[in-house]
């Protein structure tokens, strides 16, 4: 429900290490928009998999992954 995710959203924001938080927040910031949209993909999606499948299941997006990952 949305309450739950409002409390475990809290719950996270609490835990967070604002030092290191804010340091991720400049360096994702910093990222071009399709950059930012690669890490997301990557972030929620394709974490732990190989380059080789990342790459192939972003093929048709208009994402530059393999530049993108080397940001």
């Amino acid at each position: 429900s949305k309450q739950e995710w409002e409390l475990q959203l809290s719950s996270i924001e609490a835990s967070l290490d604002g030092g290191i938080e804010a340091i991720l927040k400049v360096g994702y910031e910093r990222l071009s928009k399709k950059n930012q949209s690669l890490f997301l993909h990557i972030a929620c999606f394709f974490n732990y998999k190989e380059v080789d499948y990342v790459t192939t299941m972003l093929a048709d997006s208009n994402l530059d992954v393999r530049n993108g990952l080397k940001t």
